[in-house]
């Protein structure tokens, strides 16, 4: 069992692990096979988090980390799926994945006491034919800290219930025990509202909680203002360069008043949703929303990561199992191997903690008729696995 699910997880798609299998195991398995076996240790794993999920929910939340963590990140981001009950060429739609790592800093770091290590960006734009170009200088002396035990959640549900499965996988590695947690991510909405209820209890127990704008995310906004308030030319590197700066300082009032002295110059009333005023204003809003989620100076003081990069890599390895132009799914199918992958991805060892429970008879795995039970309907088995991975 263990090996069929390894398989299943670690090549993208079950005719890859039924190709692996039949040449590596006695026993001669048909791809049925296979992915049967998968889809009931993955349907296995969304009942037990769902059931974990109505406990917290009653007031039994998980039981923490033995250590509580000093740094907790909590990163969540969305990828892309085809659900195959939509109509063919409009079957793409969004996932969610969320990668929870603890850090550990030392000293002033933790009350944010130290001076700021980098108070200037290590890099500058030109201008270029057709934009502007980033030149990345060796004057680099902070980096986003090192995780330790990275541990991953995904879905297909709404918006409106994922933050509790996130929240449960946070809660499990130390949340509401943690010196400091921080949420980082990129501008979506899903993202902060996510934020936002994760963190409700920990916050109405006053501890601490920083919300970090991506800062790669960040900077594109700039650059897209840059080219459509001056176009590629010197004078908008400048005006690029002088943002930038104050961007990496966490100066949010000025950059917010600098986006806006442009975009009153462009157009004070934009009617034109692509015109270039309109870029303007809808990078001085995207800045004004985020103000305190640009206060970088402060992130750095405190040691905390300023991009999502650890998330983003977390969706490429769940897209690598679940996306592709020939992977169709019906969503319940799709949850359990986003729960089996996540499984197999995650650092803190539940992969072998769960199937020696199963070995030692601990874990009792539905059987194959009741393994896809998320909806009222019995869901069929895919007719061509070739198309559902």
């Amino acid at each position: 069992m263990e090996s069929l699910a390894f398989f299943s997880q670690m090549i993208s798609g079950f005719p890859g692990a039924h190709r692996v299998l039949t040449r590596t195991m006695p026993v001669k398995l048909t791809m049925n096979q296979v992915w049967k076996q998968a889809l009931r240790v993955g349907s296995d794993l969304v009942r037990r988090r769902d059931g974990a999920v109505m406990d917290m929910l009653q007031g039994k939340p998980p039981r923490p980390a033995k250590n509580a963590p000093d740094l907790l990140v909590v990163s969540p981001d969305g990828g892309r799926i085809q659900d195959r009950s939509r109509p063919a060429g409009d079957r793409w739609c969004e996932y969610k994945a969320t990668v929870v790592y603890r850090v550990t800093r030392e000293g002033r770091v933790r009350d944010g006491t130290r001076p700021d290590p980098q108070d200037a960006p290590h890099w500058r734009y030109t201008a270029t034919a057709d934009g502007f170009a980033r030149v990345a200088s060796a004057d680099k002396t902070y980096s986003d800290p090192t995780p330790e035990t990275k541990t991953f959640t995904a879905s297909t549900e709404t918006v409106e219930r994922f933050p509790l499965h996130v929240e449960l996988e946070a809660r499990r590695r130390g949340l509401m025990e943690a010196d400091t947690v921080a949420v980082v991510g990129d501008g979506g909405d899903f993202v902060w509202r996510t934020a936002r209820e994760v963190t409700e209890a920990r916050r109405a127990r006053g501890k601490r909680v920083f919300e970090v704008l991506d800062i790669i995310h960040a900077s594109s906004h700039l650059v897209e203002a840059a080219r459509a308030g001056w176009g590629a030319t010197k004078e908008g590197a400048e005006w690029l360069n002088a943002r930038s700066r104050e961007l990496w300082r966490g100066d949010a009032e000025e950059l917010v008043r600098a986006l806006e002295a442009k975009a009153e110059e462009l157009d004070p009333r934009p009617g034109a949703e692509k015109s270039a005023a309109r870029v303007l204003w809808n990078a001085r809003d995207y800045f004004d929303t985020h103000r305190e989620r640009i206060r970088y100076d402060v992130f750095r003081r405190h040691g905390l990561p300023l991009t999502s990069t650890h998330v983003e890599s977390g969706i490429k390895q769940t897209n690598h199992r679940v996306k592709g132009s020939e992977k169709q799914w019906l969503l319940p199918n799709a949850e359990a191997m986003l729960a089996l992958r996540c499984l197999a991805l995650s650092e803190d060892g539940r992969w072998d903690d769960y199937f020696e429970g199963l070995r030692r008879g601990e874990v009792a795995l539905p059987t194959p008729g009741h393994a896809a039970r998320r909806r009222a309907d019995v869901l069929p088995l895919p007719a061509n696995l070739r198309k559902t991975g």
